[in-house]
């Protein structure tokens, strides 16, 4: 294969994984769209029931910390940006908590790190309960994060 054959068959596959990041992100807007259906309809997920805007049970650090990794995917979060999405959502999270919930969660095996970005091991998050549509990073305006939504 000629040089600029390598080439060309670069910028084919540069545009497709582009076009694969753009994919994931509508379809994790979609879902985010999904989810703010749902709480509008007042649905009952999971044991929360869901009343407009308020979660009826507040969910615990490490059910918090868990949803938010879940939704971020393989971009991950930092302890920060963990806290900042808690309080997007309306939960307040104290940032050495957090730190510490992520040291021991990536000690247990279920995270782990990537930098500074904590990542869940197996994102199966999925199931878990959904957060609402506006802490998605589609919703955020987060294109960094986008990519690699719940």
């Amino acid at each position: 294969m000629g040089r600029q054959q390598k080439a060309q068959m670069q910028k084919l596959i540069d545009e497709r994984q582009r076009l694969a990041a753009e994919i994931e992100a509508m379809r994790h807007r979609l879902e985010g769209l999904d989810i703010a259906i749902r709480l509008l309809e007042g649905e009952e997920r999971n044991g929360h029931a869901f009343n407009g805007d308020a979660i009826v049970r507040r969910a615990s650090v490490k059910e918090t910390v868990l949803r938010l990794l879940g939704v971020f995917g393989e971009t991950g979060l930092t302890a920060q940006e963990v806290v900042e999405k808690a309080t997007e959502l309306g939960e307040s999270l104290d940032r050495a908590s957090v730190s510490s919930l992520l040291s021991r969660l990536k000690k247990d095996g279920v995270l782990k790190l990537d930098g500074s970005k904590y990542q869940l091991v197996q994102n199966t998050s999925r199931e878990s309960t959904p957060l609402p549509n506006d802490a998605t990073p589609a919703a955020t305006g987060d294109r960094k994060h986008a990519t690699t939504v719940n």
